[in-house]
């Protein structure tokens, strides 16, 4: 092997190295939600089991609220959430970096300016900003809905045109593309939603051969080919068919040792 040739194996390693760190981000990313509380303790505690769920199911959840938010969090006994004060300001740094906006209690007040496209405050900011990026948001609406029975227990009497009022406004975030659940179906709505997402992803990228089934990945005959992670995560299929002068990077052999898939030497 020559100089340039050993240099040129080099440089593709190094490449291959930095791709699966800007892989290994991304992939981080899109496990990443935002939470964000209204100032409502109606549905509350089913919010708070939902951002418990997804927690558990691997989610990383950046969860927030307007200083008020938090006071009625805190005050619910519900600290472990770990819901920190942002203010309306820092609605486009927390819309940058996480795969979907959940607004875990969403309130009348909220439901409304959103509905008329008014986006003053946290909640209504942070959901403008999420659907202006193509973001998905889920919201729990137990705490905007005028039927919600714990409403009644509360002393909300009104008429029915101002109830319905209310009701057009949920229809509306509806038509912006806003999935609405109960607080204790939050945590599923999120899940089905996003895995639906995924799959559709997966059905557009994934190659067909004549079988219907992917057919192997052959690398070039090139020596100084590197077969990285990121080609790894692109791989479909049982068998992976490489010459025996490609470099395979650590991160690559245990991405195709943990699917499953076999690596064959040509």
């Amino acid at each position: 092997m020559t100089e340039a040739e050993f240099d040129r194996i080099v440089e593709k390693a190094i490449v291959a190295a930095l791709a699966e760190r800007i892989v290994a981000r991304l992939l981080t990313r899109r496990r990443k939600l935002l939470a964000v509380f209204g100032e409502t303790t109606i549905g509350l505690d089913g919010a708070a089991k939902a951002v418990r769920s997804l927690r558990e199911a691997g989610w990383t959840i950046q969860a927030i609220a307007s200083p008020a938010g938090c006071r009625l969090i805190a005050e619910a006994g519900l600290n472990d959430l770990g819901v920190g004060p942002v203010t309306g300001s820092d609605v486009e740094a927390l819309a940058r970096d996480c795969r979907a906006v959940v607004v875990a209690t969403l309130t009348i007040d909220a439901a409304a300016k959103l509905a008329c496209a008014i986006r003053d405050d946290l909640v209504s900011g942070l959901v403008a900003r999420a659907l202006e990026r193509g973001l998905p948001v889920i919201a729990a609406v137990d705490g905007a809905c005028p039927h919600n029975p714990e409403r009644a227990r509360r002393g909300f009497r009104v008429a029915p045109a101002y109830r319905d009022r209310l009701s057009a406004n949920l229809e509306a975030l509806k038509s912006y593309g806003i999935r609405l659940a109960r607080s204790e179906r939050l945590a599923g709505a999120v899940r089905r939603w996003l895995d639906s997402e995924a799959e559709e992803r997966s059905a557009v990228a994934e190659p067909k051969s004549g079988a219907g089934m992917p057919e192997p990945m052959v690398a070039t005959t090139s020596p100084a080919r590197v077969f990285g992670r990121s080609d790894a995560l692109m791989h479909r299929g049982g068998e992976l068919r490489l010459d025996r002068g490609v470099l395979v990077t650590p991160a690559a052999a245990d991405e195709l040792a943990k699917r499953d898939i076999r690596l064959v030497r040509t």
